[in-house]
């Protein structure tokens, strides 16, 4: 897929009080793309804006709005975007950016470069990142944006997750909920949340984090259609790619347990599920045999350069040690959220 450059501008009118401590300003937000004001006729499926001053004491993460108004320190800080090009919230492809800038006068500008390849490049001072690497979509040799999400649902991720009992829910709505750390204004604050999705198997694209991610994700099941019936709701602080393991008392003092985990999908039929159960080691381009895993290991495959080399994969499978052998499982434009009922 061949790139569309983008060049978004975020202007920050710092107006400086003298009321204000330590060089908080007033910053204005306004993304502009060519003579297009308005993000919709770019960003039709919604368009994610996050920042953080390096010192870490403040943060946010929020959906554009042309009346977002935040207070931000002066100082050093890093802004990061993603924009949806689809019609429908959260799915199609995407484009994104980071970058760091020292916020130091009272009026400051920021350009971004949107292009497609930053969605998997990008990372922040921290190392953060939109996505695992093994997260994003490379079929056929090409980067492809986000994987696509499905839902499944299993009576026990650790000891009952299997193909043939898993279930899915009857509809659900992914949410990225707005974050802010450390700011006092919160005007045109709001996050960016899918339509109901009324099947297992979804076109929603969101960045699925991981061990490095930064972007809290929440998806609420639906036991009815059209998102009606029994809720049940499950927030992961680093992205679907996080192993969540809560256990917490509701207000019916009824101790709850909420665990999920992301697969391979379709996942490996000889092993457990979820894909946070392996090690992932990386990516490997054999010039030999895999090497003797310590344990439960997965890499993301890149090239097959001998023909001794064992099992037989193409170039963006996984390769899986499933306790006695080595084996492969191709990549997929999806990945399955498997979440424990409770």
């Amino acid at each position: 897929m061949k790139n569309l450059l983008i060049l978004l501008t975020l202007s920050l009118l710092a107006i400086s009080c003298g009321q204000n401590k330590g060089g908080v300003s007033k910053a204005n937000f306004k993304i502009i793309s060519g003579n297009l004001i308005d993000t919709q006729a770019v960003f039709p499926g919604g368009m994610l804006l996050m920042g953080r001053s390096i010192d870490d004491s403040q943060s946010f993460i929020v959906a554009y709005t042309p009346d977002l108004s935040l207070d931000l320190k002066k100082g050093a800080w890093e802004f990061a975007t993603i924009g949806w090009m689809s019609n429908v919230a959260i799915e199609g492809n995407q484009q994104c950016d980071y970058l760091k800038a020292d916020i130091l006068s009272d009026t400051f500008s920021v350009t971004f470069n949107m292009t497609y390849s930053k969605c998997m490049i990008a990372s922040s001072v921290q190392g953060n990142r939109f996505s695992a690497p093994y997260l994003y979509n490379h079929l056929a040799g090409a980067y492809n944006g986000f994987k696509k999400l499905n839902v499944r649902n299993c009576p026990n991720l650790v000891t009952t997750c299997s193909s043939v009992n898993l279930t899915s829910p009857v509809s659900f709505i992914v949410e990225i909920p707005p974050e802010i750390r450390g700011i006092n204004s919160t005007a045109g604050i709001r996050g960016l949340k899918t339509n109901c999705i009324n099947s297992a198997n979804s076109n929603v694209t969101p960045p699925l984090g991981g061990s490095m991610g930064f972007i809290g994700m929440k998806i609420i099941t639906f036991s009815g259609s059209s998102c009606a019936g029994t809720a049940r709701s499950y927030f992961f602080r680093h992205g679907f790619g996080e192993r969540l393991n809560e256990t917490f008392v509701d207000a019916s003092g009824v101790t709850q347990y909420r665990n999920a985990a992301l697969s391979i999908d379709p996942a490996p039929v000889d092993s457990t599920l979820a894909l946070s159960n392996f090690k992932f080691m990386g990516e490997w381009s054999s010039t030999s045999s895999l090497p003797t895993p310590a344990g439960v290991e997965l890499y993301k495959f890149t090239a097959n350069t001998t023909s001794s080399f064992s099992p037989t994969a193409s170039p963006d499978d996984f390769l899986h040690y499933n306790g006695s052998t080595w084996i492969s499982v191709p990549d997929a434009a999806s990945v399955a959220l498997i979440l424990e009922d409770y």
